[in-house]
């Protein structure tokens, strides 16, 4: 059974985590198909490549199965489930971003991806604690991702030559 894409009754009940589950679903599913797209389409094509990539990603959130999509993300609360959490729209978002020519474009996103990464293991802080202490928390990993995307974001023109070789 098909979830609206515009439910957002969770948010009114105090639970936000089924909007943030379809949200983070649209955005990756937009990044992946919006990447491949542009390897076949012209560079001219952008708004059609764009177009195609949101009705897609629309259409991937409204007719996946909710429950799949939980047991995913919500479920997923051991070390693997937080590394894939945290590494795969990193990755997804740094080869986006890296795909762009506009160098203020490019640090303007991996700006605004650290300081998401620094709320989330904010917010996440003492849910994956592991033991009594508070030494290890898995959610640090969440601070580690802010921080790369940081270092990416200071030495962007090495990494965009890199890049280019």
């Amino acid at each position: 059974m098909a979830v609206s894409v515009f439910d957002f009754s969770s948010i009114g009940e105090g639970s936000s985590e089924l909007f943030f589950v379809k949200l983070a679903l649209f955005f990756i599913s937009f990044i992946l198909i919006f990447v491949t797209l542009r390897k076949f389409f012209d560079k001219k094509d952008v708004i059609v490549v764009t177009m195609i990539s949101v009705a897609m990603s629309i259409m991937i959130v409204y007719f996946a199965p909710i429950e799949v999509v939980l047991d995913y993300f919500l479920t997923s609360y051991g070390l693997f489930g937080i590394l894939t959490i945290s590494f795969l729209p990193f990755f997804l978002l740094f080869f986006f971003l890296e795909s762009f020519d506009f160098a203020l474009m490019r640090k303007v996103g991996f700006a605004f991806v650290g300081i998401l990464y620094f709320i989330i293991g904010y917010c996440q802080e003492g849910i994956f604690s592991i033991g009594t202490s508070w030494d290890f928390d898995i959610a640090w990993i969440y601070y580690g991702m802010g921080l790369v995307s940081f270092l990416v974001l200071i030495f962007e023109k090495w990494v965009r030559r890199k890049m280019l070789r």
